[in-house]
């Protein structure tokens, strides 16, 4: 007869577990499985599988149907027992544990079985753009937007931690998710957002669709769809904006590489999508430059660009970035108007040098004229 009253784990059966750190408190050795069934029982090592998670295989009981239950459990020594020389070996251990089936990781900080395939491994981002780098800025439209959650750009099979957050919007102070990423790693990519809890856990995905060039001199925006699924606009910041947070978008721009992805050649979309005007004025809170303005971390030469190395200490007044980005878009890209008031000088000038020409060679004709006279 079988000695089941619970679901079987079967011979083979891949199982994970998720410590906490108290499993690797001081005098901790190794982390093992101990499976039983009636009378029969079998301790088994973990092995990592990935970055905080540990996997064993179940061996196969003498019994008929499997194994019972199972204890995760941290030894105090590499001997597989409960007790060694009459002193406890445990150190920390879980309950009696019952595999459902279908839920395959123990995870103790919530104390419950999870999928293993339910948690997000993740990918840090570091602060800083560089000649490789780009910085994309999401609102996340009020979902999701606690403490309880994060979220995370997801390029291909990759998924980024948010660099930072920053104050943008004056009204109900909503805060801006950032990504400083490889723009390589975006190229030719599905690049969405991935909702996860505090634990890592998968909550919600958001359609964010293929990249395209300059996607991250748009603001991406969730939305919730009438299906209740989340997708991405990309486009222009409404409403009135902090001037740290303009700042914060031209940081994440060199300012004298022709690049359109993150260089001045970007600077018109940056100006469309990031700075939004009230009639013919900004409409932000604060001054950009100046004695009140905000200094950014910069850059102090162009060969600084590869290596992403900026000033230590901010020191360079965000409205000069500006004003030096426009000036250097706008003279790549001359108006019509402006054109035509250029050929108009351009005009001008050649008329004034022929005119001038025209003289010097009137008067030297004279002074030839006058010392043949003189002679004669």
């Amino acid at each position: 007869a079988s000695e089941h009253i619970n679901p079987a784990i079967a011979g083979d059966t891949v199982l994970y577990f998720r410590p906490d750190a108290s499993y690797f408190a001081e005098g901790y050795d190794h982390l093992a499985a101990y499976f039983f069934v009636g009378g029969e029982n079998q301790f088994v090592n973990l092995v990592e599988h990935q970055t905080g998670v540990y996997k064993v295989t179940a061996p196969t009981p003498a019994a008929p149907g499997g194994w019972e239950k199972v204890i995760f459990v941290s030894l105090k020594s590499a001997t597989n027992a409960w007790e060694v020389d009459g002193l406890t070996n445990v150190l920390k251990q879980t309950p009696d544990l019952i595999y459902d089936g279908t839920k395959d990781m123990y995870d103790t900080t919530l104390g419950a079985w999870k999928t293993l395939g339910s948690l997000v491994s993740q990918t840090p981002t570091t602060a800083g753009i560089s000649s490789e780098k780009v910085r994309i800025w999401v609102n996340r439209g009020g979902h999701y937007a606690t403490e309880g959650y994060q979220y995370l750009l997801k390029a291909g099979d990759v998924h980024y931690t948010a660099t930072g957050y920053e104050k943008a919007l004056v009204t109900d102070d909503v805060y801006f998710a950032y990504f400083d990423v490889p723009l390589s790693a975006l190229t030719g990519k599905n690049v969405d957002l991935v909702i996860v809890d505090t634990n890592l856990y998968f909550q919600v995905a958001v359609a964010g669709g293929p990249y395209a060039a300059q996607d991250n001199s748009k603001l991406w925006v969730v939305k919730q769809n009438m299906d209740e699924t989340y997708s991405v606009t990309k486009g222009a910041v409404e409403g009135r904006i902090y001037n740290t947070f303009f700042a914060k978008v031209l940081e994440g721009y060199l300012t004298c590489s022709t690049s359109a992805d993150n260089g001045y050649e970007a600077f018109n979309l940056v100006d469309t999508n990031f700075l939004p005007r009230a009639g013919e004025h900004w409409d932000m809170q604060g001054d950009l430059g100046g004695e009140h303005g905000v200094k950014i971390a910069d850059y102090t030469s162009e060969e600084d660009y590869a290596t992403g190395v900026r000033e230590a200490t901010p020191a360079t007044d965000a409205y000069a970035k500006y004003v030096m980005m426009k000036s250097l878009y706008d003279a790549a890209h001359p108006s019509p108007e402006q054109f035509r008031i250029n050929k108009v000088a351009n005009n001008n000038i050649i008329y004034v040098l022929v005119i001038g020409m025209l003289f010097a060679i009137a008067a030297f004709g004279f002074v030839r004229f006058r010392k043949k006279a003189n002679v004669a």
